[in-house]
């Protein structure tokens, strides 16, 4: 058969095969709605209204409301901005906060330092290492009351660390009935509970490290030190900036469980911070209403360091 001139070879009447009628060819599959997709996300959305949404709304109502032991349950008086101007003007409240400060900035330094230092060390694949790391989960995930009440047993007046000390000829420490040491049992007592599952954390983040990175840093001459601050650390930080915020977060807004377990506050209030100032105020003092606006402060300072968070690493990743 000859090309014709425009190029384009003529059929034959062989080749007029007459098109398949329609519907007779194999069926594409339909696309699937979009229906059942959303209503599946009904189910946790009612889920996350009840269990989270509808507390916040009613707490941020409290704090701005009249509510007693008499009226909690039943119409709450609106109050405005009463309750902020009482913790506002009160000294007891700043010098939480300001405990609160100290304890969550001792608590995330002292975290991520040591958890780094035990992360390092859990990367050997050894008997040792892994028996470790299985203790230091267990210890990790005994319950606050627990751990809390073992470590007020041991550092009581009369408890065994103080018992040891004095068969040792060491002067006797009033860790937990020192004004000026309390504080700072506790930040220790809290940073042993959760070295753990940062050290866990950071453990993944290292094992991520390619080792072509670390053999061409070893090659150039740098030292293990260098290595990890120069190389390590900075394609780790998206991993420690989330875990430094998580640290924050809890020392923050969940440092009641220890004081409440270890000192009750005490001694005096020389141990009572922002969460543990709102625990007294709602169930010794039942100012509900100030309770609710100390929480409100609390909330909008971890929301105002998440949302650092997320911008700055929204920022790194348009710059990647």
């Amino acid at each position: 058969m000859a090309i014709s001139p425009t190029g384009v070879v003529p059929r034959t009447a062989r080749d007029r095969t007459p098109a398949p009628p329609r519907g007779s060819g194999p069926r594409r599959p339909r696309a699937r709605s979009a229906v059942p997709s959303y209503a599946a996300l009904l189910l946790p959305l009612l889920f996350l209204g009840v269990l989270a949404i509808v507390p916040i709304v009613q707490l941020f109502r409290m704090s701005v409301s009249e509510v007693g032991p008499q009226n909690i349950i039943g119409d709450w008086p609106f109050a405005g901005a009463q309750n902020f101007q009482t913790i506002f003007s009160s000294s007891d409240f700043w010098h939480a906060f300001g405990r609160s400060f100290v304890f969550t900035v001792v608590l995330l330094a002292g975290v991520l330092v040591l958890g780094f230092i035990a992360a390092v060390w859990l990367t050997k694949d050894t008997r040792l290492s892994r028996f470790v790391q299985g203790l230091m989960m267990l210890c990790w995930a005994l319950p606050p009351i627990v751990t809390g009440t073992g470590w007020k047993f041991l550092l009581q007046g009369t408890g065994p660390i103080n018992d040891a000390a004095r068969s040792l000829g060491l002067p006797q420490v009033s860790w937990l009935g020192d004004s000026s040491l309390v504080l700072w049992t506790l930040i220790a007592i809290t940073m042993w509970a959760n070295i753990p599952f940062a050290a866990t954390v950071l453990k993944a983040g290292l094992l991520g490290v390619p080792a072509d990175t670390l053999e061409a840093a070893s090659l150039d001459g740098a030292s293990a030190f260098q290595t990890i601050v120069r190389v390590v650390i900075p394609q780790m930080r998206g991993i420690i900036a989330t875990l430094a915020v998580l640290v924050f977060v809890y020392g923050f807004g969940s440092s009641f469980n220890f004081i409440y377990v270890v000192t009750g506050g005490g001694p005096g209030t020389s141990s009572q911070t922002l969460p543990y100032f709102g625990y007294v105020a709602a169930f010794q003092n039942f100012q509900f209403g100030i309770a609710g606006a100390v929480a409100v402060v609390s909330i909008v300072v971890v929301l105002v360091v998440a949302n650092g968070y997320i911008r700055s690493t929204g920022k790194e990743a348009v710059g990647r």
